[in-house]
């Protein structure tokens, strides 16, 4: 293990916990911030990272996607991500950090709502025949679209 630990510092390589040990495994400091924002060091030890445990949005948006974590500006807090309009942001872009969101209209405040992001019209026609069991149907797509939308 400590061979392999460093194989990675000396080549200058992020350590993934995931695919070489745990966070609890990581005997430093040096070693634990090495990861991919997926161990803290808290109380001399190599935990691994959570959404609570954010303190500001920089570090909340730096975790991995897979812990789906949305900074709240409102409660100020990293938390695990809800829906999309319950998060807005002074840069619009953050929005497309989160879930499944998309930047949407200014308020009041200056701050940009995070709203779900739209389906192209060509995704849309794909779930629609596909939850249509005869092909023939799905050859007058632009017909059945209408139909639908309206």
């Amino acid at each position: 293990m400590i061979i392999l630990l460093l194989y990675f510092r000396v080549w200058g390589l992020t350590i993934n916990p995931s695919n070489v040990c745990s966070c609890s495994q990581l005997p430093d400091e040096d070693q634990c911030s090495q990861t991919d924002n997926s161990c803290l060091w808290k109380n001399e030890t190599c935990i691994q990272a959570s959404c609570k445990q954010m303190n500001s949005s920089d570090d909340c948006f730096n975790l991995p996607n897979s812990y789906q974590c949305a900074w709240n500006n409102k409660t100020k807090l990293c938390e695990t991500f809800t829906y999309c309009s319950n998060y807005t942001y002074s840069d619009g872009q953050q929005c497309q950090q989160i879930g499944d969101c998309d930047e949407g209209n200014q308020n009041a405040d200056g701050s940009i709502q995070c709203v779900r992001a739209q389906l192209t019209q060509q995704a849309q026609q794909k779930i629609v025949c596909q939850e249509i069991s005869e092909q023939s149907v799905c050859e007058g797509e632009d017909e059945l679209l209408q139909q639908i939308d309206e």
